[in-house]
């Protein structure tokens, strides 16, 4: 059963989640409200991996270039034992049509694809909170509070939630978001180099008790975390510090939500999926989500929603738990596994190399099925 384009939708959040299902369901002739509380874009750098799967998505609708403006293109992913390199991971190798990691701020791409969307004719509505949301026959009810605090109750066929990972709407359901949470933070600065480093190659380097990873995000601006908050005190070779732009902690979780909907009340990004940045997959995850909810409403598949998304999110979720827990893990056990697979890595590259990069460009799995 096709879907009846005069369906009304409200998608909750502005973050690029949130905005993405509002492009893809205007190109589909759907024409999306969208609000989020928060009264203006970020303006920090956040998520800014695009791999091949998210550009594959834009490219579907023609609105690639349109979407990816002030970007660099990773070609090349360095891995370090210690000081040494041990691997170095050219993307060129991969047949694709993109094979390349494409690297663009949160704060470049929320503000482009509000720009997609005024062009379209959709404009974000700010400054409003969801008090509640509930299914009611066929139909969602949402309390919305405006910024001045005016309270009004609508009605929708459908609403996508991506309002994050405190995700009042999902709270508001009562939905459980089960998990784990890594107990030491991690530390993330965006900082101005001295470096000879190449911008379009990332360097990872993982020591006894812990890891670096390195990526150039704009002009001479490098995104650096570790699980080390003295990091930038030692950073490898001749690199150094000319400034801090902006600096953050975080203790890293892992969950997801236990229901992808409930009735015509649909979650993604990361109201309904979190897990640590190592591996780059998270916005992704979430325009894929939003990617997928499009294409199942103006099919008329709705009903595989959950399925689809939970066997993908809960398969990308563990690889990432794994891969985190190798790199970063303080028991003796992590350490062991991490020592020696560094030593065998080298040589066992060149099998596992393909299936590695499937994971990283986001194509380990099909969208639809």
């Amino acid at each position: 059963m096709e879907c009846d384009n005069s369906k009304k939708v409200l998608i909750i959040g502005a973050g690029p989640v949130g905005l993405a299902a509002a492009v893809f369901l205007k190109h589909k002739g759907i024409r999306p409200r969208i609000v989020d509380k928060i009264l203006e874009p970020t303006e920090h750098s956040k998520a800014m991996a695009i791999n091949p799967r998210t550009q594959e998505i834009f490219d579907k609708i023609n609105s690639l270039d349109e979407f990816l403006q002030k970007t660099y293109r990773l070609r090349s992913a360095n891995f370090h034992r210690g000081t040494q390199l041990i691997i170095k991971n050219t993307f060129d190798k991969f047949e694709h049509k993109f094979p390349y990691m494409t690297i663009q701020t949160q704060k470049q791409s929320e503000r482009v694809l509000i720009k997609m969307l005024s062009k379209r004719g959709i404009e974000v509505e700010r400054g409003v909170s969801v008090n509640r949301v509930s299914n009611i026959d066929n139909s969602v009810q949402v309390e919305l509070t405006t910024q001045n605090g005016e309270v009004s109750t609508e009605v929708y066929d459908y609403v996508f939630c991506a309002d994050g990972a405190h995700s009042a709407s999902r709270k508001s359901l009562g939905l459980k978001f089960d998990g784990s949470s890594i107990g030491s933070p991690w530390y993330l600065f965006d900082v101005k180099l001295n470096a000879s480093l190449k911008s379009d190659e990332m360097f990872v380097y993982i020591f006894k008790f812990n890891f670096l990873f390195m990526l150039c995000i704009e002009d001479n601006l490098w995104r650096v975390f570790s699980n080390d908050e003295n990091i930038l005190d030692y950073l490898p070779g001749e690199t150094s510090v000319e400034s801090v732009e902006w600096r953050s902690n975080f203790v890293i979780s892992h969950r997801v939500i236990e229901r992808f909907n409930v009735g015509n009340i649909y979650f993604g990004g990361d109201a309904a999926h979190v897990h640590s940045p190592a591996g780059g997959r998270g916005m992704n995850l979430g325009i894929e989500d939003a990617y997928v909810f499009t294409e199942l409403l103006i099919s008329g598949r709705l009903d595989e929603y959950d399925k689809l998304r939970m066997k993908v999110v809960k398969e990308t979720v563990a690889k990432v738990d794994r891969f985190t827990n190798i790199v970063s893990g303080k028991t003796f056990t992590t350490r062991l596994i991490r020592t020696i697979g560094l030593y065998i890595l080298p040589y066992i590259f060149p099998f596992i190399r393909k299936s590695l990069t499937t994971f990283l460009f986001g194509l380990d799995h099909e969208l639809l099925s």
